[in-house]
């Protein structure tokens, strides 16, 4: 029971977020642009 229980808590994890290697190529394809630093597109 006890085993179990740490093992639960051990995929839990600590809390801490954390990027991995393996996830910096897609948050750099995905991130959003900040809108407020572009310059606004006007209509004609």
């Amino acid at each position: 029971l006890v085993r179990n229980i740490r093992d639960i808590e051990g995929a839990l994890g600590d809390g801490v977020k954390r990027i991995y290697s393996s996830e910096m190529a897609a948050m750099k394809k995905l991130r959003r642009v900040d809108t407020t630093t572009q310059p606004a597109h006007a209509n004609p």
